[in-house]
């Protein structure tokens, strides 16, 4: 036992060297989100308007991989070497906030592979600060539409979206904007990215759109489709064809027997009429055949005209029974 114990009071009594947890101060971890391909800011300070121009603080990814290190002035890109490849050309600092004690920095169109931890590192001051970001750049695909199945009276439309980062709401929208009712089909999941698909069977014709929205990075997207439907005229109007057909015949004999009555009842005064415009004070008649004309739906009228014997010489008359039809 006195060996373990001797072992166990030497170990205490050691004193680590460089910076220890308790002479370093971990601020929160701050969570920045962003659209993939946007620019992301992530911040660092000290919390105090301390002018930092001439100090040294250094951000770093995962702990490992040089992102941006600043000293006194010089930094990647600006008098220094080994920022890694994947962050070339891609991250700056705001200098002129140097004064104030601000260490942000900006990474500029950001990937989906730039998601991960980050800390800003102050590691001459007095009390190290060390601050953590969690960085997450969200993919934002387009949704997909297809139909599935459509027959005469109906029609079934999905909505698919795959690798989102951020876990996205679908939503199918009539033209008008309304939300329609729709099933989601569940799927496994894929870690990080999901795969998302909504169905919706619509019975009108008409365009319809597959929203995807991802309130985090305040992005939403559309898709949309034509669908047509074979409206063809329900089984209980189906009769309304044949009586619509009757009523035109009805109302055409209607009219016909209406216009064969006016005939009948006006054929005397106009025989009359035409004789009397026929016929001279003092000159001998003979009958003539008059015909009026006709029409498509009542026929002409043909009555005994009397005409003067000043024109029998242009040819012999021949007589017939008064005012036919």
């Amino acid at each position: 036992m006195k060996p373990l114990f001797f072992l166990v009071l030497c170990l205490c009594c050691v004193a680590p060297s460089g910076v220890t947890l308790a002479d370093e101060n971990v601020l929160d971890t701050v969570k920045v989100v962003v659209k993939d391909g946007g620019d992301a800011i992530l911040p660092c300070s000290l919390g105090t308007k301390d002018n930092i121009k001439s100090q040294v603080f250094d951000w770093k990814k995962d702990d490992h991989i040089e992102v941006f290190f600043y000293e006194a002035g010089l930094y990647y890109g600006k008098g220094r070497t080994g920022q890694d490849k994947q962050f070339e050309d891609r991250v700056s600092n705001f200098e002129d906030e140097l004064k104030n004690g601000n260490a942000s920095i900006k990474i500029s169109k950001t990937k989906v592979s730039d998601s991960g931890n980050y800390s800003c590192f102050f590691p001459h001051r007095p009390q190290s600060q060390k601050v953590h970001i969690q960085l997450f750049v969200a993919a934002s695909p387009k949704p997909y539409i297809e139909t599935l199945n459509q027959t005469q009276d109906s029609a079934l439309l999905q909505c698919e979206v795959q690798q989102a980062t951020l876990k996205p709401k679908l939503e199918w929208l009539d033209s008008l904007g309304s939300v329609l009712k729709s099933e989601e089909v569940h799927l496994p999941n894929t870690g990080n990215k999901h795969h998302i698909i909504l169905q919706m069977n619509v019975t009108q014709t008409g365009h319809y759109h597959c929203v995807l929205k991802q309130e985090e990075i305040q992005h939403e997207t559309t898709a949309q489709t034509f669908v047509y439907i074979n409206e063809n005229i329900p089984c209980p109007y189906l009769w309304t064809l044949p009586a619509a057909m009757l009523i035109g015949i009805i109302v055409y004999e209607s009219f016909r027997g209406f216009v064969l009555r006016f005939i009948r009842r006006h054929k005397g005064k106009f025989c009359q009429q035409l004789r009397q415009e026929e016929k001279g004070p003092d000159k001998k008649e003979d009958s003539v055949k008059y015909r009026s004309p006709g029409s498509k739906n009542a026929p002409g009228i043909t009555c005994e005209l009397h005409e003067s014997f000043q024109h029998k010489a242009a040819g012999q008359h021949e007589k017939v029974p008064p005012c036919k039809y």
